[in-house]
């Protein structure tokens, strides 16, 4: 593999600055904010000395002040820096290191990478539970703090594997990685705690010292810089392991595998993987069986990427259930409801929660009201119509069938002689209607006889249980007939 070379020349170069200024501006929630309007105001000046401390290796001093993001889930600690420099910088390394770092990562990753993201990956978690029915376990892998436990070293020497431009390694550790987080007794705890309570840890030989570790949270290139570290733990998996049924989210990893043994080997080998990094997988860690409700197999119900997954099924967070409902009754602004409805849409629509779509959003549906679209209608033609699925004839040849009713005399994709009928299979429920549609005098001849004997005899034929049969004709041929 070819290394990327010449970097530094250009991030500097003043088209790419332009760009990240552009990228920049359109990243902020309030695009008329005080210190926006100003740099548009000096936007060439600003840019000519963005351009000379890249060049000269001369940054100003970084004040790193966390602001805590609370969620329902966790809290996070964030380090928001100023507009400027420092978001035209990381833009402008984003535009130029992006591509080369896009090209190593392995197809089943998400989260910061442009085309997938979470919807991604909750869709091949989703597939792999339905095309692997080999897979009765999984497990499910996370990393301990993983942005502030990312050791410095670890970061140079995987960009080394990709750069060859010892200028734009500099301009990393000058601009990334003059933050240094305080979290070794964090780390501690937890691998005790995994020693204590985990019968997969690894042995305590694989743990790598680190004494400089940590990038921080909310930087635009923060997820490229834990999506490339986390690339060489990736291929391991999938190249040398062979990993099937694996997918990783930023560091939150699944992998599907047949019984106990394979994931309690597994998990000790990723664990000591991790340990080889630097990094220190959570003790809450877990291995399960797959929940299958259609053989009856309690399981552990996959809680993963924003949905709930079993053998059959996709479903929504409760938590993100619960969260749209607070926000739909907390809001009174129409523009604001729409924008909320628009953006937990993208997730009902995947999580299978049209019933409670409807409730909250008080769209009842037609046929909640009692409005449905009558089996029986009519064509612009005032022939009658079969509102209901179709079947191919083919398919339903020496089945019971139970008859309905019938059109003949129709004219379907420019040919004319068809006769449409309305059936159900003698085993499915009475309600249950279908269709198909065929060309055969014997059939349409008996079923027009046996109309004519209920409109003179008086008689009731329909519903008639029968049979759909083939019946050889000259040259070779055969058609339909009932018997």
């Amino acid at each position: 593999m070819k290394k990327a070379e010449h970097l530094i020349e250009r991030i500097a170069d003043m088209k790419n600055l332009e760009q990240a200024a552009d990228d920049a501006l359109d990243a902020l929630d309030d695009k008329n904010v005080w210190y926006a309007q100003k740099f548009r105001k000096g936007r060439d000046r600003y840019l000519k000395a963005i351009q000379k401390m890249i060049l000269t290796e001369t940054y100003p001093q970084k004040d790193y002040k966390p602001v805590t993001l609370k969620t329902e889930i966790k809290e996070r600690d964030i380090y928001p820096l100023h507009f400027y420099p420092w978001s035209v910088i990381f833009h402008a390394i984003k535009i130029v290191l992006e591509p080369v770092i896009e090209r190593q990562y392995i197809y089943d990753s998400s989260a910061g990478i442009i085309g997938r993201g979470q919807l991604f990956g909750a869709l091949r978690i989703k597939m792999f539970y339905r095309r692997f029915k080999w897979m009765k376990w999984y497990c499910q892998s996370d990393i301990r703090k993983f942005y502030p436990s990312i050791p410095h070293k670890v970061i140079i020497d995987t960009l080394r594997e990709y750069v060859d431009d010892e200028p734009f390694i500099r301009m990393i550790e000058l601009t990334m990685l003059d933050y240094r987080s305080d979290i070794q007794d964090i780390l501690d705890e937890e691998i005790e705690r995994k020693y204590k309570y985990c019968n997969w840890v690894a042995p305590r030989e694989t743990i790598a010292e680190y004494d400089e570790r940590g990038i921080t949270i909310g930087s635009c290139i923060s997820q490229l810089i834990g999506n490339m570290v986390m690339t060489s733990l990736d291929k391991a998996i999938k190249e040398d392991r062979h990993e099937k049924a694996y997918h990783r989210h930023c560091d939150d990893q699944f992998n599907g595998k047949r019984n106990e043994s394979e994931c309690i080997e597994y998990m000790r080998w990723l664990d000591g993987e991790c340990n080889k990094m630097g990094l220190v997988l959570k003790a809450s860690s877990y291995y399960a069986p797959v929940c299958d409700e259609k053989k009856d197999v309690p399981g552990r119900r996959l809680d993963s990427i924003g949905y709930v997954y079993s053998r059959h099924n996709m479903r929504l967070r409760k938590r993100t259930k619960q969260r749209m409902a607070r926000a739909l009754k907390r809001v009174k602004s129409k523009r604001r409801r729409k924008e909320i409805l628009a953006a937990y849409w993208g997730w009902c629509k995947y999580g299978r929660c049209k019933n409670l779509w409807n409730k909250l959003t008080d769209n009842m549906s037609f046929a909640a009201v009692g409005i449905k679209t009558e089996i029986v209608g009519t064509d612009e033609n005032g022939k009658r119509m079969f509102n209901v699925p179709r079947e191919d004839a083919k398919h339903l040849v020496d089945k019971p069938i139970v008859i309905y009713d019938f059109e003949d005399g129709l004219v379907i994709k420019g040919k004319d002689g068809r006769c449409s009928i309305l059936y159900r299979e003698e085993h499915e429920p009475e309600e249950t209607r279908k269709k198909f549609i065929l060309s055969s005098k014997r059939v349409i001849d008996k079923l027009n006889r046996a109309r004519k004997i209920e409109a003179e005899e008086g008689k009731h034929i329909f519903p008639q249980p029968t049979r759909l049969i083939r019946v050889p004709i000259d040259g070779g041929l055969s058609t339909y007939d009932l018997e």
